[in-house]
């Protein structure tokens, strides 16, 4: 999204011509913010909790500067809206994409799991709830679809009380059916002596 909105602003630009001094210049320095911060975040493509690179100063440095250069970008935008729609699109996703980047940075909500996933030359910043049933029981409510839900694991014995409770689904209709299949006689259990925890580094080495 912040590539994105560099080079579309490049591009609205030199469609619109809106004259705003620097314009042009601030998105590059936001493409080159974004490509410094995606180094910052390690070379290798990986999923990882944003407290494994929060306290690092080359991220901090990073965000703080990918941040100075969106609010700049923003600021000329606002001034170069008036003179078209397509400039005026980029500044309202400026600012929402601002607005969103500051919450993650500055103010988490409490009750969402902050991380981060990197690929080759790109990197997705996420929030996730830990609680999801009030969004979810919003998005069931919206429509007037059927939803079914249908896996060997929803129930825990006989209630499906824990899998409807995360998901806001209290009123939902249940019901269970046993398998047909024979699992006494059709199928055994090997459990491996002396393997290692699988919490240690190097299990998947070791197993």
């Amino acid at each position: 999204q912040l590539l994105g909105l560099s080079r579309d602003t490049v591009t609205e630009e030199l469609k619109e011509h809106s004259a705003v001094d620097g314009l042009e210049a601030a998105a590059r320095q936001l493409e080159k913010s974004v490509a410094d911060l995606r180094l910052a975040l390690g070379l290798e493509p990986r999923r990882a909790a944003w407290s494994k690179v929060e306290q690092s100063k080359p991220f901090q440095s990073a965000m703080e500067a990918a941040r100075s250069a969106l609010t700049q970008l923003s600021g000329l935008l606002e001034r170069a809206a008036v003179k078209g729609t397509g400039l005026a699109n980029c500044w309202r996703r400026s600012q929402d994409i601002l607005d969103r980047l500051f919450l993650l940075s500055d103010n988490p909500p409490p009750d969402h799991v902050l991380w981060f996933e990197t690929g080759a030359r790109s990197f997705v910043l996420r929030m996730t709830p830990m609680d999801i049933a009030a969004p979810f029981r919003q998005c069931l409510a919206d429509g007037t679809k059927a939803w079914i839900f249908t896996s060997a694991t929803l129930a825990v014995g006989t209630s499906f009380g824990h899998f409807q409770a995360q998901l806001g689904l209290e009123a939902a209709q249940t019901a269970q059916w046993d398998s047909p299949f024979d699992y006494a006689t059709q199928a055994l259990l090997y459990v491996p002596r002396g393997l290692p925890p699988p919490s240690v580094p190097d299990y998947t080495e070791r197993v």
